[in-house]
């Protein structure tokens, strides 16, 4: 915990005389090639960890059964997948299918001849 407080002390003197610029000081050109790398790093790190991570943890063993599972799982997706597209599709056919039946009953009225009683709304 100390040297942190050490560290910071020395980044905010630096900062002070200027060695060290924050990145709203920096021209785009410096602030380009700050944050690519910073990605780098970031990249680096992350690949850092993930590699100790697999170091870290026990290989799996390859098991028949989780095989059949998974290739069942993925059957029974595919199904799923199937059965939603077919019952998307029938929906939209019946709502086409609504919609044009009640386009020709608006046509089918609008042709009919008005008896005389109607025409007036009270």
């Amino acid at each position: 915990m100390p040297n942190e407080q050490k560290e910071h002390e020395r980044y905010l003197k630096k900062k002070e005389r200027i060695l060290v610029k924050s990145i709203d000081n920096m021209t785009p050109r410096e602030q380009n090639k700050t944050r690519r790398a910073w990605r780098k790093s970031q990249r680096a790190r992350t690949k850092r960890i993930k590699d100790m991570n697999a170091m870290m943890t026990p290989p799996t063993i390859p098991n028949e059964n989780r095989f059949q599972q998974n290739s069942r799982r993925e059957a029974a997706q595919r199904n799923g997948r199937r059965k939603k597209l077919r019952d998307r599709a029938k929906a939209y056919r019946g709502i086409l299918k609504l919609t044009t039946e009640e386009a020709i009953k608006g046509e089918i009225q609008e042709k009919k001849p008005k008896i005389k009683g109607e025409e007036c709304d009270q």
